[in-house]
């Protein structure tokens, strides 16, 4: 694991790529048992619940990679935690964005999904779909594969906002 120096000379041993899965499952199971019983009270309105499911995701890190931890609760179980690149704290905002950056793919498949349940019959915007569908998958893979090569294990949301996940000091 490779050690990011900062500009004040402080040492982060980056986390491995498996600790940060599984912690984003811890975070998974927790938002779904929150998300599921808001789905279950609005019903079976799938666009509400897709937008309620990013607001909830987008709070929740905003809350956790804002605190003092700079750790959502599947972080803190795995001793991880999230720090910007130059030293700053993660601020509200930055953790929003971050997070919300995270939905783009997923937006725009479901917004896919969307068109495709219209049934238009017209076979150029079927082909525009299906395009945007298979650029939009290849995206989602490159967007977290990138972490297998890149020195540091970021992703392009981490590359975006200039973050990194780093192991917790023993």
């Amino acid at each position: 694991m490779p050690i990011i120096k900062s500009m004040k000379t402080k040492t982060a041993k980056t986390t491995i790529l498996l600790k940060r899965i599984s912690a984003n499952i811890i975070d998974q199971i927790i938002l779904s048992l929150i998300n599921y019983q808001i789905s279950w009270f609005i019903g079976e309105i799938t666009f509400l619940s897709f937008i309620i499911n990013i607001v909830s995701h987008c709070c929740y890190y905003m809350y956790f990679l804002s605190s003092e931890a700079q750790a959502s609760i599947g972080q803190k179980i795995l001793k991880i935690h999230t720090i910007r690149c130059n030293d700053k704290k993660i601020d509200a905002k930055l953790a929003f964005d971050r997070t919300l950056s995270e939905f783009l793919c997923p937006t725009i498949f479901m917004i896919n999904i969307q068109i495709v349940n219209m049934h238009i019959n017209n076979s150029l915007i079927t082909i525009i779909v299906f395009i945007v569908t298979i650029f939009t998958l290849i995206l989602s893979v490159y967007w977290y594969f990138i972490a297998l090569f890149s020195e540091s294990n970021q992703t392009i949301h981490d590359i975006i906002f200039d973050t990194i996940v780093v192991e917790n000091k023993q």
